[in-house]
């Protein structure tokens, strides 16, 4: 089985908020695991907007959050999209 996960799973999970427990069972039934780029950016967008969080620092949580839940499908795609997103969100989101 695959799981596709959406930007507002990733900040329920990331951000600790009610529905984390369920969410984080789901991933660990299934072991291929697959999201979009578009989430990625509106994961540390929505944590930057509704939690508060810098931009260096949300991307810092969301590196973090895939290196522990293992999105190997996007692991390489990560590391190159981590310059970009970070040039261009710091000129506003």
């Amino acid at each position: 089985m695959m799981v596709f996960v959406d930007a507002s799973a990733f900040i329920t999970m990331i951000a600790g908020e009610d529905g984390t427990d369920e969410l984080a069972d789901a991933l660990d039934v299934d072991s291929e695991r697959l999201c979009s780029a578009v989430s990625v950016w509106k994961t540390v967008a929505g944590l930057c907007r509704s939690h508060g969080h810098s931009v260096p620092g949300a991307w810092k949580q969301v590196e973090h959050f895939f290196a522990v839940i293992r999105f190997q499908a996007i692991r390489n795609f990560l590391l190159r999209l981590s310059f970009s997103m970070t040039k261009n969100l710091h000129q506003g989101i």
